[in-house]
């Protein structure tokens, strides 16, 4: 973790892109860490994002799967630097609201029973 000292004549401090929080101020009984993936805007300080892990079967190293958030925070193709939430998730957020805005009346009965409706 990177860390600059606070001087404290500054009206706003924030941590540094790219800070992980995974002790202290995390739950004793999950698996959660904070990243602050963003700059903070202009006259404010930047929020960080938990990340609780629900099941890991793929067995990453807790230090691989927060660098791996966190350069998901980058990937995201309609911005120019880090975001909040990794990319995918941004995605499907997109791509959900976009279907519940667009798609009127019922699906085809042929594809109702099928997961690729969309």
């Amino acid at each position: 973790m990177i860390s600059e000292r606070c001087e404290g004549n500054k009206a706003f401090h924030s941590p540094l892109v790219g800070t992980v929080v995974d002790t202290g101020v995390v739950s004793n009984t999950l698996n959660d860490f904070f990243i602050f993936s963003s700059i903070a805007p202009a006259g404010a300080t930047s929020r960080p994002t938990r990340y609780i892990v629900i099941e890991d079967d793929v067995g990453f190293t807790t230090n691989d799967l927060q660098r791996l958030t966190y350069q998901l925070c980058f990937v995201y193709q309609n911005w120019q630097g880090g975001i909040r939430i990794p990319a995918p998730i941004m995605y499907a957020d997109k791509l959900a609201y976009q279907y519940g805005t667009q798609v009127n009346g019922t699906i085809h009965e042929n594809l109702s029973s099928n997961l690729f409706f969309l």
